[in-house]
């Protein structure tokens, strides 16, 4: 069976999923990307209390914390925990979910 370059090019292309930047120093092996292409942040997520979770996040280039403290999920589905699958993007503030919700401070400054 002989692929079309077009056809090929995007089978790869869905078969690869979303582009992950190589961690900054001192970012921890197990957080996670969200973002896209153009932006994003490295997220790492301590297990949840009764109050939320405990989230500090990381700048994707150089490492550094853009934000800590806890987080609490607005408009998307209770989890114990959270995986790669899980994340879309970091917009500055708050870290979007692929189910609609969205992952904020609980007390934001």
């Amino acid at each position: 069976m002989k692929f079309q370059p077009v056809v090929l090019a995007m089978a790869l292309a869905l078969g690869c999923g979303p582009h992950i930047p190589k961690k900054p120093a001192g970012v921890p092996e197990n957080a996670l990307w969200a973002g896209d292409a153009d932006r994003g942040a490295f997220v790492l997520v301590v297990a949840p209390d009764h109050e939320g979770w405990q989230v500090k996040i990381f700048d994707d280039h150089t490492g550094a914390v853009l934000g800590q403290g806890l987080y609490v999920i607005h408009g998307g589905i209770a989890r114990p925990s959270f995986s790669q699958d899980d994340f879309t993007t970091w917009d500055g503030k708050a870290v979007h979910l692929k189910d609609g919700g969205v992952l904020v401070p609980k007390n934001p400054s």
